[in-house]
């Protein structure tokens, strides 16, 4: 089984990701943990560019006007693009629970169940996980957590896609290849802020926001709900 240890509530705690539940996530843990961890493995240019950061964005660019044509098309309601929204926040959340590596490693890294033995010639091939797949059963029992679909939103998927390309091109000084959607996401690339404390509040307000405004949609739904079903009890029979 794996293990990871980590301060967070209040004092060194072991948990066993391997039997991790919902009960166990800690948003402030996730927001504590992301901030310290760099994107790219700290590849990114002369700055600290964390993975909250990352996520921050996400969601900030699925609330800009301009970046609408990213979602519009696969969300139909405002409750419906709250989730979305918060998705994208908790896209990477896994990583506060389990080794961080760039999505090229991550999809070929292999953990060895017990992280022992080191000679991979001796080891049963089906105690080997890719690294990829456990991230996966992590990220679905944080969505679980939080109220979330365990399937990540298409329009989330293209925008992490959009912001992985969009990084490599900065990292890669190709940023004249920019298209105009990934210029979105480069703006907000231009006000890296080196203060990792920033981007632990901003998550921690931006996961507060959503679900403040979640708790309005549903009501608001449930409301219209009830309105729909006194009218109908008011309309006239037909005859």
């Amino acid at each position: 089984m794996l293990r990871f240890q980590w301060p967070a509530g209040g004092g060194p705690r072991a948990i066993d990701v391997g039997a991790l539940t919902p009960e166990q996530i800690d948003i402030e843990h996730i927001a504590h943990i992301l901030a310290r961890r760099p994107r790219w493995g700290g590849a990114f240019g002369k700055g600290f560019y964390s993975v909250a950061q990352h996520c921050v964005q996400m969601a900030q660019t699925m609330l800009w006007k301009d970046a609408e044509p990213l979602w519009a098309p696969f969300i139909s309601q405002a409750r419906e693009h709250t989730n979305t929204v918060l998705w994208a926040l908790l896209h990477d959340a896994a990583e506060a629970y389990l080794l961080d590596a760039p999505r090229i490693v991550r999809e070929r890294l292999v953990i060895i169940d017990d992280l022992a033995p080191l000679d991979l010639t001796s080891c049963d091939p089906e105690d080997w996980q890719m690294l990829s797949e456990i991230e996966a059963r992590v990220l679905g029992i944080i969505m679980e957590r939080f109220g979330l679909p365990a399937a990540m939103p298409d329009c989330v998927r293209r925008l992490d896609d959009m912001a992985n390309e969009v990084e490599l091109k900065v990292m890669s000084g190709r940023r004249d290849e920019l298209t105009p959607t990934e210029r979105i996401w480069f703006r907000q690339l231009l006000g890296i802020n080196l203060d990792f404390r920033y981007w632990e509040r901003a998550y921690l307000a931006t996961f507060e926001e959503l679900m403040v405004a979640r708790e309005a949609a549903n009501e608001h739904g449930e409301k219209k709900g009830e309105d729909d079903g006194e009218t109908q009890d008011r309309a006239p029979a037909g005859g």
